[in-house]
Parts: C-alpha cells; sequence; structure tokens
C-alpha cells in the first residue's frame, strides 16, 4: 500500500513484519509480509534454482561441423588434380558406349595407341601445376586399359578370360595403365583411377544390372 508523502529519511520497521521503502520523492512504500510469506517465497526460489540446475547440459551446445580426416586435408593441399579420359571412347565418331542401345560392341583392335606417350601427359600436368592425376582405366564401354587377367564364367561350366583389353587391341603389348604410372611417379605427380562399375556395354551390363 502506498502511505502519505513525507520528507525523505531513515526508516526503521520491525523485520519480521514490515520492510519499507523510500523513494527520492519522499514516496513510503510499505510492503508487509508474513514469517510464512517468506518461507514460501524462499521455497520457491530455492526450486527454481534447483530445477535450473538440474537442466542445465553438461557441456555449452556447440555447433557440431564435420572434422576433416588427414587424408581429407592432404588432398585438398594438392589443389589440382587432372582426369585423364583416353579410352575406347576416343576412338568412335559418337559420345561413348551407350549399353542400352542397340549398337555393336566396338571392335578391341580400334583402339591403337600407337603415337601415345604417357611422358607429355605428366609433362603437360606439369605445366599446369598439377599434383595428382586421376586416369579412366575403365568405361562404359568396358575395354579396360591393361591387360586384365580376369576371366568370367560362361554356360555349360568353365570360363573365359575378359577379352576386351589393352592387350586385344592394335597395340598388345603398351600397357596404358602401367605406363601412365611410371611417367606420373617421374615426375612427382599422384596416380589415381576411375573404374566404372554399373556399366559394361561389353557384358551388356547398364545401370549395375544385367539387360535381358
Amino acid at each position: 500500500m502506498f502511505d502519505t508523502i513525507l520528507p525523505p529519511q531513515e526508516t526503521t520497521t520491525k523485520a519480521s513484519q514490515t520492510n519499507q521503502v523510500v523513494s527520492t520523492t519522499g514516496t513510503r512504500l510499505c510492503v508487509t509480509t508474513s514469517p510464512a510469506e517468506t518461507m514460501r517465497s524462499l521455497a520457491l526460489s530455492l526450486a527454481s534454482l534447483f530445477l535450473g540446475l538440474l537442466f542445465v547440459p553438461a557441456h555449452p551446445a556447440f555447433p557440431k561441423y564435420p572434422v576433416p580426416t588427414p587424408d581429407i586435408l592432404q588432398w585438398s593441399q594438392q589443389e589440382i588434380g587432372v582426369l585423364i579420359h583416353f579410352n575406347m571412347e576416343t576412338y568412335l565418331d559418337h559420345m561413348g558406349c551407350d549399353a542400352l542401345s542397340d549398337q555393336e560392341v566396338p571392335d578391341a583392335k580400334l583402339f591403337n595407341p600407337y603415337f601415345l606417350n604417357t611422358d607429355n601427359w605428366a609433362l603437360a600436368m606439369l605445366a599446369l601445376g598439377a599434383k595428382y592425376a586421376v586416369l579412366v582405366g575403365k568405361h562404359e564401354c568396358g575395354f579396360t586399359l591393361w591387360p586384365t587377367a580376369a576371366t568370367f564364367p560362361v554356360k555349360g561350366g568353365g570360363s573365359m578370360p575378359y577379352n576386351y583389353s589393352v592387350q586385344y587391341s592394335s597395340q598388345p603389348t603398351f600397357d596404358v595403365v602401367g605406363s601412365f604410372v611410371r611417367s606420373c611417379e617421374s615426375f612427382g605427380i599422384r596416380t589415381g583411377y576411375y573404374y566404372a562399375l554399373g556399366a559394361n556395354f561389353f557384358l551388356n551390363v547398364a545401370n549395375g544390372q544385367v539387360k535381358a
């Protein structure tokens, strides 16, 4: 309740009964509380403090960001890389092999890397500032740039060699992948390989499934 306006003065009251606050304007505000109300207020304050401590997270909620691995950091520091797509499609007059079309499989002898010098690749990459190179070892045609020893089963049992590789080409002794690796290593360029898994025109595979 608000009392009468009085000049500013110090006021002494009974602590257990009345708390008086006198403003600078002389207005005296009297707040009367009973011992029971004081205990109730204290209990509520303690309960609020307890609940606050109960629901405070053990650790501050910081946003979680992905942490790069050492391999990722090393790769990112290389900055410039080169993808080399030299394969059967290089010798075709259309855009690659389409496993869903009715085209015939391009003849392995069409692939003729007679004039290929992989050192020229490495020198060009070095001039570019590339630190690594990825060679397409097998694309969707199914032709491999190395003399693979892979075999696959045939009807009636047994197996046959995978006969759609550089060893069946016009240059059967030219291991393009091996030459690529040797050239890159001699110039300090790291190597990688691209190998298409979902399509193989030679084996009639498209989208990871054998065409019926």
